[in-house]
């Protein structure tokens, strides 16, 4: 989620952050030896997977849209949009 200078959420959702958004996205590797997780996630994560997979960012003036499938089956596991206007 958006977070502020001292790392704090701003709010829940993506229309026109009022913070800073990292996004972190990856889930490629070698399926032999990979380990899971955090068990708790950080209040800043809004989710994740343990999963090999892959995203596709698609970018426009306004919005930025993140898809993330799993590779195994094409299965979406995650969708978000970025809104700024």
């Amino acid at each position: 989620y958006p977070l502020d200078e001292l790392g704090i959420p701003t709010q829940q959702d993506y229309n026109n952050p009022k913070g800073l958004v990292s996004l972190v996205s990856g889930g490629a590797g070698n399926r032999e030896g990979n380990s899971g997780c955090c068990e708790q996630h950080p209040i800043w994560r809004r989710t994740g997977a343990n999963d090999i997979s892959f995203g596709v960012h698609t970018v426009s003036a306004d919005l930025y849209t993140v898809d993330t499938y799993r590779s195994a089956d094409m299965s979406l596991l995650d969708h978000f949009t970025i809104v700024k206007n």
